[in-house]
């Protein structure tokens, strides 16, 4: 035997270890593929994270009133871009040429605590002189983050659970999650925040020993990273927390299974702690005053001589909001435009995904016990009910106030609950999982095309090549077309890694059985 050959990893290990390793390229492919400015909000979401570790000189200086800050003048001010999907980016590049030195006094931030401050408190450690090399760093740091939480999450999981992590992220992430994960805005903490929040106190409590308190250590860094980023999120960390602690710490027998079984206190720590810091988060930030008045997080960050549209009757709100609400849920797969609102998808991209999605919950649902049965009916029931309030209060119809983005966390959170009692053991068909896996490819590849284009020329030009008369890029030997192939070879690659060694697709029943 030759002496190199104990140094060898099995192909199920590399597997493992390559998955992680495709998906932090495919969402630095998305961290380059949109300039600086292009999530929703952006310019408030600048200034708040220059200012995120408070007053420094040259960076964040008191304003012209107490309710503004001064920062430097690429920071401050609107997007150019934004709304208008013929424009490129080029516009955007004369304010990044201006002086840092230059401070303007702007009120567009977290200044009156709006949001929680843990996001941008996190990223703010990244400011530099180079207002697009910090951006692009913070990018590549958030990224980091959340695929650092899962991996460490489906690596201390017991195997039978990994499936569930890894089917459901696969299944949820395209194209919003990966747009907003690589992006500056407090969204992409709180996707997976609650999504990650189950599985690791679901893990916790499956588990014995350094696995059972590793998972406790993780969840927490979850719970800070979704708590810390909106006050919606922190909600939805509660909803994870509960639902997991429901599912598990309370154990009922099989033929009565309304009533509670033996209760195991000592569990209770690391939920409690969970809620405390949602309850800290929650309660500390002036958003979840707004949800709480009826105004929309964007319109507590305009300005308030905004006028505001008349009254909808109470009829029209109940009945057309009710029935159109799910278009909102079909938003997040792409049927919404990306960005500030203004980058369609190709139709392609929001029907493949949800067919995808609703495919994969259809075959989970055979696998689901009464209690994940409640769980599922109650997350749906949120997904519902809480748009139907905030739209109601706020007297919008569906499309204004209420986006894709703000229900995302809590879609993936009815996805890995779905899944979570597969384990290996039946399988769908190679031609199903084929088809799934090209749709998923095929839907990341589109939507990465599209948001390129939209801001490398703007998309009143089409056509296929990136890289021809570009009116913004980055600069550097990377052009849009490398950084388009290589985000949809890597998630491609990804899903087929998925399929091909971790088994993510194979399913089947399992018990309540601990594992050390």
């Amino acid at each position: 035997m030759p002496r190199w050959k104990p140094l060898l990893i099995p192909a199920r290990r590399w597997s493992i270890l390559l998955a992680p390793v495709l998906l932090l390229l495919t969402l630095l492919s998305w961290s380059v593929a949109s300039p600086v400015g292009s999530s929703p909000d952006e310019d408030f979401h600048l200034a708040s994270i220059w200012c995120g570790r408070g007053e420094r000189e040259g960076v964040c200086e008191p304003g012209a009133t107490e309710v503004q800050q001064a920062v430097p003048a690429p920071v401050a001010g609107g997007i150019c871009y934004a709304l208008e999907p013929s424009l490129s980016a080029e516009c955007y590049e004369e304010r990044m040429d201006a002086p840092v030195e230059e401070l303007v006094s702007t009120g567009r931030g977290n200044f009156t605590s709006i949001y929680p401050a843990g996001f941008y408190w996190g990223n703010s450690w990244l400011v530099g002189e180079n207002v697009e090399a910090s951006v692009i760093a913070m990018r590549a740091l958030n990224v980091l983050l959340v695929v650092g939480v899962l991996t460490a999450l489906y690596a201390l999981l017991p195997h039978r659970r990994r499936n569930a992590l890894a089917l459901a992220v696969a299944v949820t992430i395209i194209p919003l999650g990966a747009f907003l994960v690589a992006s500056i805005n407090p969204s992409g903490w709180a996707i997976f925040a609650a999504l990650a929040v189950f599985a690791g106190l679901s893990g916790f409590f499956e588990t014995e020993g350094r696995r059972r308190y590793a998972l406790g250590a993780v969840t927490l860094v979850a719970a800070f990273m979704g708590t810390g980023s909106r006050a919606d999120s922190a909600a939805y960390v509660v909803v994870a927390a509960v639902a997991a602690t429901f599912l598990h710490w309370w154990r009922p027998a099989p033929d009565r299974w309304w009533r509670p079984g033996r209760l195991r206190w000592r569990d209770l720590a690391a939920p409690a702690l969970v809620l405390l810091m949602a309850a800290a988060f929650f309660l500390g930030s002036r958003q979840s005053r707004a949800l709480n008045s009826g105004n929309t997080i964007s319109a507590a960050m305009e300005d308030p001589t905004t006028e505001t549209p008349g009254k909808l009757g109470l009829g029209k709100l109940l009945w057309d909001n009710g029935m159109n609400i799910p278009s909102i849920w079909a938003g997040v797969f792409g049927s919404w435009d990306l960005g500030w609102l203004d980058t369609e998808m190709p139709a392609f991209v929001g029907v493949g995904g949800l067919v995808v999605f609703g495919a994969v919950m259809f075959a989970a649902l055979p696998h689901v016990s009464r209690r994940d049965g409640l769980v599922l009916a109650g997350i749906l029931g949120l997904l519902w009910l809480l748009p139907m309030v905030l739209l109601f209060r706020s007297n919008a119809p569906v499309g204004g106030s209420v986006q894709p983005r703000y229900l995302l966390p809590l879609i993936a959170l009815f996805a890995v609950v779905a899944l979570w009692r597969s384990a290996p053991g039946r399988r769908l068909s190679r031609g199903q999982v084929a088809l799934v896996v090209l749709t998923l490819a095929l839907a990341n590849s589109f939507a990465m095309h599209n948001n390129i284009r939209r801001y490398v020329t703007g998309d009143d030009v089409t056509g296929f090549n990136l890289n021809a008369l570009p009116e913004w890029w980055w600069g550097g030997p990377v052009s849009p077309m490398l950084v388009w192939f290589a985000g949809s070879v890597a998630f491609a690659g990804f899903l087929v890694t998925l399929v091909s060694r971790t088994g993510a697709w194979d399913w089947a029943v399992d018990g309540d059985v601990r594992t050390r």
